[in-house]
């Protein structure tokens, strides 16, 4: 049981350490970035189609999802050239 967990806050600890990686990579490059992008059928479809498991799924295979099909889709919000982008003093764009 403790090797499991052991493995688990391993794996947990990687999966941060990347998102971080990816999060200070997407506010260096936010600005070369399309402020709207429209979701293709395929990715639409896939997700409409996929169901809600009575187990959950491994937290590693749920993250990559959300790199390859739902933040890419996103609109951002946060990008310079959005007209709902109002800085605030927690804002990393004030």
């Amino acid at each position: 049981m403790e090797h499991k967990f052991n493995t688990q806050i391993n794996q947990s600890g990687r999966l941060m350490k990347e998102f971080v990686d990816t999060v200070i990579s997407f506010y260096q490059n936010i600005k070369q970035q399309d402020v709207s992008r429209i979701m293709d059928a395929q990715t639409l479809s896939r997700l409409q189609q996929q169901e809600i498991l009575a187990q959950g799924r491994p937290m590693e295979e749920v993250y990559h999802q959300l790199l390859e099909d739902v933040y890419p889709n996103a609109s951002l919000m946060q990008h310079p050239r959005c007209f709902a982008c109002i800085p605030s003093p927690v804002s990393l764009l004030s």
